[in-house]
């Protein structure tokens, strides 16, 4: 399936080498406000009410519980962001270091999964909750949170974004009459609106409010060779260069040297 890359920070570079492992973040702590849209709403009041207006005219029989199912989709992933471009001034803007992976080494990392971008014009909820939810006559309930974290505005096409995702939830279809003892998370505080112990609220409230980690460290050790290549800025000093070709030695590394992407548009 090819390379894909990631631009990096030194430091951040050299702590992945260390420490043989990749740093995923939640998504809700990007900075775009039209990333993981959805998910973003309904962290104010008034995002909410939006939220809940859209899925009474996109799903007219609906109890509303997908509102509660939202807060629990905005933390059931983990995220980075690779690309398929192998570089350009945009992707290399504020970074000093490319790495090249092969994606499919992707798929024998622990629990990751690698998703292309979709690029469109403008975002909205209604369009976001058809992607999201999918009512069956069955009285079940299937989601795909993932459709949510791979939407981003045609302005950024270039960057040819590709998504590594993880997952804390694992099952994605469940019947509203079983019991979730699966989800450990919300497990108790889901039974106990099944019974009418606590409101809706409530439990989107307990959900909200459980302690979880920001980031996620995924092993890359068990993978030889998973880095396949090391490539510095254009931009960088002569001195740093010396300084990562050294150090990617030493981690018998293929480093490449200082991208020559400008000498070729001169």
């Amino acid at each position: 399936m090819g390379s894909i890359y990631r631009f990096e920070k030194i430091q951040r570079f050299r702590q992945l080498v260390v420490e043989k492992a990749l740093t995923f973040v939640l998504p809700e702590l990007w900075p775009d406000k039209n990333e993981g849209y959805l998910f973003k709403a309904v962290e104010s009041t008034d995002g909410r009410r939006k939220v809940q207006e859209a899925i009474k005219k996109v799903f007219p029989e609906s109890d509303g519980f997908e509102l509660a199912l939202l807060q629990i989709f905005k933390r059931s992933r983990y995220a980075q962001c690779w690309s398929r471009c192998p570089e350009n001034d945009a992707l290399w803007k504020g970074y000093e270091v490319r790495i090249e992976a092969e994606r499919d080494y992707v798929s024998k990392l622990d629990g990751i999964e690698a998703y292309d971008v979709r690029y469109v014009d403008s975002v909205n909820l209604e369009e976001e909750l058809r992607t999201l939810f999918i009512h069956h006559k069955d009285g079940k309930l299937s989601w795909k949170p993932e459709n949510v974290l791979l939407i981003k505005r045609t302005q950024f096409s270039h960057e040819q974004e590709v998504r590594l995702l993880t997952k804390i939830i694992k099952e994605n279809v469940v019947d509203r009459k079983q019991d979730w003892a699966s989800y450990a998370m919300i497990a108790v505080f889901h039974r106990e609106y099944q019974e009418g112990k606590i409101t809706k609220e409530e439990f989107e409230r307990h959900v909200k409010e459980l302690t979880i980690s920001a980031t996620r460290k995924v092993s890359i050790a068990h993978v030889p060779n998973f880095i396949r290549s090391v490539m510095l800025s254009p931009l960088a000093p002569s001195e740093i260069d010396r300084q990562m070709s050294h150090f990617c030695a030493q981690s018998s590394l293929n480093y490449l040297g200082k991208s020559r992407m400008y000498e070729f548009n001169l």
